[in-house]
């Protein structure tokens, strides 16, 4: 199957180490709407609030990474509750036969990590994700309306 295709954007903003060209065609999509989705609980809409706004001043934020922002709030939530559960009662049952079982939840608490760190690294949210970026210093720190109003006067 071999390796998932770099976006081209990413390419760009590391500086396109491997010098190949670069697909001018590929689609862009527009700014995402960062009003968060009414499938979130209160956890997930915290995670919302805290991501959709830094990960659009990083730059990597679009509409079309909505439902990607979605299922990372969503697993954020199921893994805060896992979190709780496995504190208040273990991540092992003992079977009827005596032996010690991983639970349901001692399970997820293992699997989810993995989860949420792929949409990390996906996002550019891992310190190593990062290292492989470049980006403009002055762009990252601009306020996009600010810029748009600007460009827009003159």
């Amino acid at each position: 199957m071999g390796r998932t295709p770099t976006p081209t954007s990413l390419k760009v903003i590391r500086g396109n180490p491997g010098q190949r060209t670069l697909n001018s065609s590929e689609p862009k999509p527009p700014p995402a709407d960062l009003t968060p989705p009414d499938c979130l609980d209160e956890i997930g809409i915290r995670v919302w609030n805290e991501m959709a706004p830094l990960l659009t001043s990083m730059g990597v934020f679009t509409q079309a990474d909505r439902m990607l922002l979605t299922r990372y709030c969503l697993l954020n939530e199921q893994f805060s509750h896992v979190v709780k559960h496995v504190r208040e009662n273990g991540m092992t049952q003992l079977t009827q036969t005596g032996y010690s079982q991983l639970t349901a939840e001692g399970s997820l608490f293992k699997s989810l990590p993995s989860e949420l760190l792929r949409i990390e690294q996906q996002f550019g949210m891992t310190p190593a994700a990062r290292s492989t970026l470049k980006v403009s210093h002055a762009a990252a720190n601009e306020n996009p309306l600010a810029s748009f109003i600007s460009k827009r006067s003159g």
